[in-house]
């Protein structure tokens, strides 16, 4: 579990570092596209479909680290009623339903990044912009966080309090204060 636990934290680590990249240079590319057309008139052609091919990598991407913080929205207004062993159950078959539903989703959507590649799937606008590198991250992400909601399965069952989180992950990504303000 602990090999499975270390894989994990890695995969949902540096996806989540490619999301916030991503995210960077969709600001980048936008904060270019509003000076060009402050100071021109017109936009950098392509800026609006790169960052909507973009937006989805950074999405899915993004995913298991979520999952692996604990940063999913949740409510577990039921859960804190249960008695331990009846809330474990319940926790259990949610991750359960939930993975279930994660692996049609891959298995679809597998099929969808590989035809898109086949064909080099293009979109559209004032430029053409390759797809399918959005349409390949879609089901690496979901793997990815799979693979988070065994790892969280398996804390669960064994009675970890982290279920929810991983607080050593958490610690390391968290952002510091500025000093002297």
């Amino acid at each position: 579990m602990q090999t499975l636990d270390r894989v994990s934290k890695s995969v949902s680590l540096t996806l989540a570092v490619l999301a916030a990249s991503v995210i960077a240079v969709i600001m980048i590319m936008t904060t270019a596209d509003v000076i060009k057309r402050f100071f021109t008139g017109s936009s950098i052609p392509g800026t609006a479909e790169f960052s909507e091919v973009f937006l989805v990598v950074a999405v899915y991407f993004g995913l298991a680290y979520a999952m692996r913080t604990g940063a999913h929205v949740g409510v577990d207004l039921v859960l804190m009623r249960l008695k331990p062993r009846a809330a474990k159950i319940v926790q259990v078959t949610g991750l359960t339903i939930g993975i279930v539903i994660l692996v049609w989703m891959t298995f679809e959507t597998v099929g969808t990044a590989m035809h898109s590649i086949a064909v080099n799937e293009f979109r559209y606008g004032i430029i053409k912009v390759p797809v399918w590198p959005a349409k390949l991250a879609i089901p690496l992400g979901l793997l990815a966080l799979i693979l988070e909601c065994l790892v969280t399965m398996g804390r669960v069952v064994a009675g970890d309090s982290t279920a929810s989180g991983d607080p050593e992950t958490e610690a390391e990504l968290e952002l510091q204060p500025p000093q002297g303000l």
